[in-house]
């Protein structure tokens, strides 16, 4: 097979793009001169040329899933992470990096351990003081800890900063002796300075990055905020959430210290359920000028709940439906695992192939819960 690849000139470059944009077919599209043609042919390739295997041989040696974070963020992916200022969301990146450098479990969720990069694009002493709560909080030792955090931002559309940086890190890799399992951009705005509302430059930044995970084979994490009009999305254009594996929206309850995570986006699988965090201040053992305490927060495990005003009560139909089912049961003292549920659905002639979604997003929208099993409904007055 040829390893060379078709390189048009600019002429038939821009003749392609006019013929794209106006909507014309191959028998449509305006004719690129012979010369011109022979000429764009015989140009090398600049990448690998393409190759392909049968189907029929690839699934004969799937994959097991592999995670960093366990039912939360597996293992050569990209994510993101988003929510409004104030919303804690960098408190969510802070807990994400310290338990995956020292090996802690994130909140009942076992990690793999391995080295975290943190490139800070802003508020370096405010980090500083969130890792050192979290050492107290946690009980553990980040001296020997191999999480390594930036002293600036860099610019991931910008070949040279992007280069530097990759060097940066290799050097570190001899220094600890193993490739980082995450890299952590926040935010995206500070560590990019292309146009996050352009799809072509999110696309465009979405291939640099993964330029990283490539090179280091490792997770790559971007901090992002919400839209400026749409708060449950993340900002700017749409291919950059095309390009992410999981998302995660990153709220908090009110003006209280609950803080949800709640899966927005993921390619495969089933997504996991909303998990409920409560933020709590850390006296860090330092005291300013006037002797008063110096403080920082930490995220910890809660029993608590986010308030029923922010549950939502747009079921959809097939929502409805299995909310239903569950209310019926309920209300005869029967048997509400998931599993009966999905029976009784299936008997009276409903389709089940999205059961297990469905459930999720009743869960996440805090409309049932999960008891040792049992789905239960709650009311949606709250």
């Amino acid at each position: 097979m040829s390893q060379y690849k078709k390189v048009m000139d600019p002429t038939a470059h821009a003749l392609e793009k006019l013929a794209i944009a106006k909507g014309h077919t191959d028998d449509t599209a305006p004719t690129v001169p012979d010369t011109q043609h022979a000429k764009a042919m015989s140009q090398p390739y600049d990448t690998h040329a393409i190759t392909f295997q049968k189907v029929g041989d690839l699934i004969k040696n799937i994959d097991i899933p592999e995670w960093l974070i366990e039912d939360f963020i597996e293992m050569n992916t990209l994510s993101l992470i988003f929510g409004p200022p104030a919303s804690y969301k960098s408190f969510v990146a802070v807990d994400f990096a310290a338990c995956i450098a020292t090996g802690n479990p994130w909140h009942g969720h076992d990690v793999k351990q391995s080295p975290v990069f943190y490139i800070a694009g802003e508020g370096h002493t405010g980090l500083k003081r969130r890792f050192l709560a979290w050492s107290i909080e946690h009980n553990t030792d980040l001296n020997d800890t191999p999480l390594m955090m930036s002293d600036c931002s860099t610019d991931l559309m910008n070949a040279n900063a992007r280069k530097t940086l990759c060097e940066q890190i290799d050097q570190m890799i001899k220094d600890i002796g193993t490739p980082p399992g995450l890299i952590i951009f926040d935010t995206l705005a500070r560590n990019s300075s292309g146009n996050e509302n352009d799809n072509s430059e999110m696309s465009r930044l979405i291939r640099e990055v993964e330029f990283f995970m490539k090179h280091f084979n490792c997770n790559i994490l971007l901090v992002h905020h919400t839209g400026h009009k749409e708060s449950n999305r993340s900002r700017g254009a749409s291919s950059l959430k095309g390009g992410l594996d999981p998302e995660y929206q990153v709220k908090r309850d009110g003006e209280s210290n609950l803080v949800t995570i709640q899966n927005t986006k993921l390619k495969d699988g089933e997504a996991p359920h909303r998990k409920t965090l409560e933020f709590c201040q850390v006296e860090l053992g330092i005291y300013d000028a006037k002797g008063r305490p110096v403080t920082s927060g930490v995220l910890v495990d809660t029993d608590k709940q986010p308030s029923p005003e922010q549950k939502s009560t747009n079921l959809g139909k097939n929502e409805e439906i299995v909310w239903q089912a569950i209310r019926s049961r309920m209300a005869k003292d029967e048997p509400t695992e998931a599993a009966v549920i999905r029976d009784d659905l299936k008997a009276q002639g409903f389709g089940v192939s999205n059961f297990s979604r469905v459930r999720t997003s009743l869960l996440n929208k805090g409309l049932i819960k999960d008891d040792n099993g049992r789905l239960i409904p709650v009311n949606l007055n709250g």
